[in-house]
């Protein structure tokens, strides 16, 4: 399906969300700026609440402020004014499995904004979050981006962090073994958990997910009035 149209009627809206860190600018995810002057981006993009800024273009960086958060939404809400246009947003109860739709961000630390084509595949609720579940890959850099239907409307913000076999690789990542074991010089939880790592930030698992847009307003409110 060819997009190209819709991609550049929101392309100006996505913008990358930064970590300053001692002076240097690193990629930790995307974000959309949306009707009524508000940025939107996962929770756990936000590394450093006090040192967080987004660029729409990876060359001028616009630090953000008052930063409302809901870790079990894995959702980040900030008041944003710029000259780039908003995009709408529309309630994801709209939506039907085997809808067509879209997501840009910046995927795998890539340097440019970067968009792939989905169907919805399911909706799941996952920890009493409604999810969107979708056939497009979703990797490290995609988080806080966001989904757009056909009509080019904000319907879900993409997630990384739902779905079982995240959980699954963050418990083994996490993990604390008893006792030291080592094979000719090795630890073997070291290199498994090194391994997993590179999993989470590489892995092409063909399938993502995305938080139903509607939830924002646990988070901020304001944007009741702005969800069409």
């Amino acid at each position: 399906m060819d997009f190209s149209n819709e991609y550049k009627r929101v392309k100006e809206s996505v913008f990358a969300v930064v970590e300053n860190r001692s002076g240097k600018f690193i990629l930790i995810g995307s974000g959309v700026y949306v009707d009524g002057d508000y940025g939107i981006t996962c929770e756990h993009c936000i590394t450093d609440i006090n040192n967080m800024y987004v660029s729409f273009d990876l060359v001028n960086f616009i630090k953000i402020t008052n930063i409302k958060t809901d870790s079990n939404l894995d959702l980040a809400v900030f008041p944003l004014t710029h000259t780039n246009s908003s995009v709408t947003i529309r309630s994801a109860k709209n939506l039907e499995v085997g809808n067509e739709c879209f997501l840009v961000g910046f995927p795998m630390n890539i340097i440019q904004k970067n968009a792939s084509h989905a169907y919805i595949s399911s909706f799941v609720i996952d920890n009493g979050v409604d999810l969107i579940r979708l056939d497009s890959s979703v990797n490290h850099g995609n988080s806080g981006g966001p989904l757009f239907n056909f009509d080019c409307e904000l319907v879900g913000i993409i997630n990384a962090k739902h779905g079982n076999l995240s959980k699954f690789l963050n418990t083994i990542q996490s993990a604390k073994p008893g006792a030291s074991i080592a094979i000719a010089g090795i630890n073997p939880v070291q290199v498994m958990q090194q391994m997993i790592k590179e999993m989470k930030d590489n892995l092409n698992l063909g399938i993502g997910y995305a938080v139903e847009i509607d939830q924002v307003v646990t988070v901020e409110p304001n944007l009741q009035q702005n969800i069409k």
